[in-house]
């Protein structure tokens, strides 16, 4: 069984956006290989964020941060 470790991300620009589409492409891969399920729980960005504790959907990532637009994270806590 592979241990989860759960990602929050804070930064959603060219860099940020390149690191989520990699560790999508890769993750299945390092399950296999290393044993760990890297679960991304929220992303954010200056104007937008999306959080979800069981995990965010990583084929329409981009379309749950927008959605999630003035999510304010004080709520969350």
């Amino acid at each position: 069984m592979a241990a989860r470790l759960s990602i929050l991300q804070l930064g959603k620009g060219a860099i940020g956006s390149a690191l989520v589409d990699q560790v999508a492409a890769r993750r299945q891969a390092l399950k296999g290989r290393l044993g760990v399920d890297l679960v991304y729980v929220g992303i954010a960005g200056r104007s937008a964020g999306a959080f979800a504790p069981g995990g965010l959907d990583l084929a329409r990532w981009r379309a749950e941060v927008e959605a999630g637009a003035g999510l304010d994270g004080r709520r969350l806590l």
